[in-house]
């Protein structure tokens, strides 16, 4: 009778052992499942940080550019500026000699 009692025990603690290894087993895949899922993730996350750092790359590049275009375009503004002003006095100079001149043709027909 204790030994029928003690198989009965051992019976029920083989089914107990055998359920309990196969929840664990079963939680085990789950948690390999999940942290290949996660490692997935990373990899795609990895690979969108690869994209905004070639993005972020390109727009300072442009930025750059558009930094050099607008330094010529403001020193191309300051020599038209200049060649400007240039002609402005050269204009000055031009018209005061012609009124000279005018001056001076007057007194020689006067003189006439």
């Amino acid at each position: 009778s204790m030994v029928r009692y003690l198989a009965n025990e051992l019976a029920l603690l083989e089914k107990k052992s055998t359920a309990d290894g196969e929840k664990m087993q079963r939680v085990m895949s789950e948690l390999l499942a999940d942290i290949e899922q996660k490692r997935e993730r990373l990899q795609e996350y990895e690979e969108l940080e690869e994209r905004y750092k070639a993005l972020i790359s390109q727009v300072t590049n442009k930025a750059d550019e558009v930094q050099k275009e607008l330094k010529k375009t403001q020193t191309q503004k300051m020599s038209v500026g200049l060649e400007l002003e240039a002609a402005q006095n050269r204009s000055k100079e031009l018209s005061e000699k012609l009124k000279k001149l005018e001056t001076i043709n007057q007194k020689v027909q006067e003189d006439l």
